[in-house]
């Protein structure tokens, strides 16, 4: 397999506890904002997030990540805090967000060759949701898990990481039962803003009313609420802690997913079954005329992350046991529920990938098209793997061990 020259970054978590003693010990933490000495021949770029974020972030640059074994030993720029950290790309930029309230928001950028800081962020309140406007414009939406607060929009040039408009809005909530909507998806289709979420209450984050799925429209980019569509054949859009409730295709139709998984947190689970919906190309409804229940080709299995791979082709992490609540978030479990498989959205078969085994899940999953491929990281007990997943036959390569228990981003910044 010949390398990937392009520029990457991927987050992981702690080294692994299980490593033998041969295993070289982890670098000595620097201050946050350090940078280590990078090879001048590095053109990927690598971050690495603690299990329970009690160990700060690192982020660095590798030669590549599907032949040889990747490693923060010895390089990476530390990132501040100890607590969890969401990742993202828009554009050339590589975004760091702090998931919890004081934390930062950092942009990178290649510079010469070298990973660069180019700005930096302190939000009024937690980013909860980062999704792209452009290639040069990143949404991120504030908004507290606790009581009735707005959703706030805040409009960032990530050419200089600066908020360039803060705009207030509720999405929808049903204040007598205490329920919010946490955002799931994002895509712009000309001069409209299709936002993907679900219905939780404010206060244990359950889901009694997800019967339904849901896409708020707005106007963009006054970023005014046009009209929410709903649909009663699938239940509410995308999962906690990822970004890809709607995903777009070439032609610039859009489909969503309803996981229905108890696995994936959805308590109660919803009745409809775990199916895909599409919003047709020049359209603002959901098209009645198409309904893949994914649940019944896949053979009871549910959808938990859905990437888009090209050609009409998804890369999607299945729940083969639903029974256990969070479960698809255990990465290193001892009882994984996950495997992948390739889904055609048009001729609406479910392919598994069997070369990759049954894993624990993840939160905040991260998946890259490169050249046809898609790689994503897939971790077990035994530890975190990259992995080249081919759409085209439903196979995978794995790539060695990384140093790490959990791969969270993984991004091309050439």
């Amino acid at each position: 397999m010949k390398n990937l020259f392009l520029s990457i970054a991927v987050a992981f978590a702690t080294i692994l506890s299980s490593c033998s003693s041969d295993d070289e010990a982890p670098i000595a933490p620097k201050s946050p904002g350090e940078e280590i000495v990078l090879e001048e021949t590095s053109n990927l770029a690598v971050a690495i997030a603690s299990l329970g974020g009690t160990t700060p972030d690192a982020l660095l640059t590798v030669d590549n990540f599907v032949i040889d074994e990747v490693s923060p030993i010895g390089k990476g720029i530390q990132q501040p805090g100890g607590i969890r950290r969401l990742y993202s790309q828009i554009g050339k930029t590589i975004i760091s967000s702090s998931y919890g309230e004081g934390g930062t928001v950092i942009g990178y950028r290649m510079v010469n060759g070298k990973l660069t800081e180019i700005g930096e962020i302190a939000p009024e309140s937690a980013y909860r949701f980062l999704g792209r406007a452009d290639d040069t414009t990143l949404i991120a939406i504030e908004g507290s898990k606790q009581g009735l607060e707005e959703r706030v929009f805040n409009v960032i040039n990530t050419e200089n990481m600066a908020i360039t408009r803060k705009v207030s809005t509720r999405i929808e909530e049903i204040s007598s039962e205490n329920l919010i909507s946490w955002p799931s998806g994002m895509i712009i289709r000309g001069d409209k803003l299709f936002l993907s979420y679900f219905l939780v209450t404010n206060d244990n984050f359950t889901t009694p009313k997800s019967n339904e799925a849901r896409v708020a429209i707005y106007n963009y980019p006054e970023l005014t609420l046009d009209k929410i569509i709903r649909d009663n054949r699938a239940a509410d859009i995308g999962v906690y802690g990822n970004f890809n409730g709607l995903i777009t295709t070439e032609n610039e139709d859009m489909y969503t997913y309803s996981s229905s998984s108890y696995a994936s947190g959805y308590s109660p689970a919803p009745i409809l079954k775990s199916s895909i919906l599409r919003i047709k190309n020049n359209e603002t409804d959901f098209d009645a005329d198409y309904y893949f229940d994914f649940e019944a080709i896949s053979g009871g299995n549910k959808i938990n992350f859905m990437h888009y791979a090209g050609n009409n082709k998804a890369i999607v992490r299945m729940v083969t046991d639903d029974s256990g609540l969070w479960a698809t978030y255990a990465p290193t479990t001892d009882n994984p529920v996950c495997k992948i498989a390739v889904v055609d959205l048009i001729a609406k078969t479910v392919t598994e990938v069997t070369e990759i085994p049954l894993h624990g899940g993840q939160w905040a999953t991260p998946a890259v098209n490169s050249e046809g491929k898609v790689y994503m990281n897939i971790s077990d007990s035994l530890g975190a793997y990259i992995y080249e997943i081919d759409p085209v036959t439903a196979t995978a390569v794995k790539s060695p061990r990384t140093i790490s228990t959990q791969v969270r981003g993984l991004f091309n910044v050439n």
